[in-house]
């Protein structure tokens, strides 16, 4: 049992989900193995196998090159759409973060819309 999910069912989900992500082909690798934009992905794969409702993010493409990084939010917004979840992202990327549909700013401790 992984989850309260038998293990088997769990290995299809998870095959299912990496499928999702673009990692198919990839679901034998060791996280060493996988780069900065692939280890971001099975993370977003891993919370929706979880049936995650919330998604905490700090800096998911900071890794990233600049068109890595827009491949990797377009990913996620669409599977926000698809499977429902709500997301917080916390990114210095001004333009990553135009991107989302509420965006709020840390200014002298407090927590302001922008």
């Amino acid at each position: 049992m992984i989850n309260g999910v038998q293990s088997g069912k769990a290995r299809q989900m998870s095959i299912e989900m990496l499928d999702r992500v673009g990692l198919k082909d990839r679901h034998d690798n060791f996280p060493s193995q996988l780069s900065g934009g692939e280890s971001a992905r099975v993370g977003v794969a891993r919370a929706l196998v979880a049936g995650k409702k919330l998604i905490l993010a700090d800096e998911p493409t900071g890794n990233l090159d600049r068109e890595n990084s827009r491949n990797l939010m377009s990913l996620i917004l669409e599977l926000q759409k698809e499977f429902r979840f709500s997301m917080v992202i916390v990114t210095h990327d001004m333009e990553l973060a135009s991107l989302v549909h509420r965006r709020n700013q840390m200014a002298g401790g407090k927590l302001q819309p922008i």
